[in-house]
């Protein structure tokens, strides 16, 4: 497992920090998606692996951003 991470610092490493953001709030999006996509156009999307990729990558890399850290900071990260 040790030798998956790298030692150095890439670009990808700063969205890697904000995970637990992306974890948390992506479940948000997909009830959101759920309740205001039909069934019909769910069953139609659901053979487009491409799209769906690219929907989990968009998803993913709004989730990560520093602006949506700054507003759901307060939601995410609870203050004892």
């Amino acid at each position: 497992f040790l030798t998956l991470i790298p030692n150095k610092r890439l670009s990808m490493s700063v969205f890697g920090t904000r995970t637990l953001y992306v974890y948390l709030l992506h479940g948000f999006i997909i009830q959101a998606m759920r309740h205001s996509i039909s069934d019909s156009t769910f069953d139609a999307l659901s053979g487009h692996i491409i799209l769906l990729v690219a929907a989990a990558l968009i998803i993913s890399c709004v989730l990560s951003t520093r602006i949506t850290k700054k507003f759901t900071r307060p939601l995410v990260e609870l203050r004892a």
